[in-house]
């Protein structure tokens, strides 16, 4: 008898350790991310079990973080990274761009199958990043001016802009901004690419006030900006 009870009691703390080590070794992990600019990050995950089906979908949800209180929770709308089908264990990653510089995020890997229930075994750990405070670009900064409006009327007015210089890139996107408050711009034109120096207008349709002052400047990348004019639709 105390042979059998002597058997039952190791074969109970076998599989005690069993469950613990299991348990320490969860199925995915979250990694640090890596390649941290001002507008753009790389995520980092692991898949460390694979489920029943072979094919495991993982990606990772991302938001701007929380207040450092409550880290655990997005402190806006969530964003999900496309799916990745892994059919073995191992790493992956995915480059998150459209961040804002000098803003702290908050991200976390997720494994399962689209449209099922979720266990808490398929998230990862949340882990935080914080853009860096100006955004790089090779060479010498870009340079933008804006330039005076033209073809104005209650209907529309065609906006203009210089740019001098794209500091070293290969290409630039260009835009304007204007609103109907000085300082205040409620409104963008579509980006446009550039590719060498050059002068570049966007029109912008009302209907727009007689009477009225509207305010715009001319920006290149996400930095580099002109002073700011306006117009007076006559």
């Amino acid at each position: 008898m105390v042979k059998r009870l002597t058997l039952f009691l190791v074969l109970c703390a076998l599989v005690v350790l069993t469950l613990v080590g299991c348990r320490e070794r969860t199925r995915i992990e979250t990694r640090d991310a890596t390649e941290i600019t001002g507008t753009s990050a790389r995520l980092n995950g692991t898949l460390n079990i694979l489920g029943a089906d072979p094919n495991n979908d993982v990606c990772f949800w991302w938001s701007v973080a929380s207040d450092p209180a409550n880290p655990g929770e997005p402190a806006h709308d969530t964003m999900w990274t496309d799916y990745q089908t892994m059919t073995s264990t191992g790493d992956f990653s995915v480059v998150i761009s459209g961040l804002v510089p000098g803003t702290r995020y908050a991200f976390e890997t997720f494994c399962g199958e689209r449209g099922l229930t979720v266990r808490e075994d398929q998230y990862g750990e949340v882990k935080h990043f914080t853009t860096t405070q100006s955004v790089e670009t090779p060479g010498a900064t870009q340079s933008i001016e804006t330039l005076d409006a033209t073809f104005i009327s209650s209907l529309f007015a065609t906006l203009n802009g210089e740019l001098h210089d794209l500091g070293g890139a290969s290409s630039v996107e260009v835009y304007f901004q204007w609103g109907e408050s000085h300082g205040s711009y409620t409104h963008e034109t579509p980006k446009q690419t550039m590719t060498s120096p050059g002068r570049f207008s966007a029109q912008i349709t009302g209907p727009m006030m007689i009477g009225n002052t509207y305010y715009f400047r001319a920006k290149a990348g996400a930095t580099a900006q002109g002073s700011e004019k306006s117009f007076y639709v006559p």
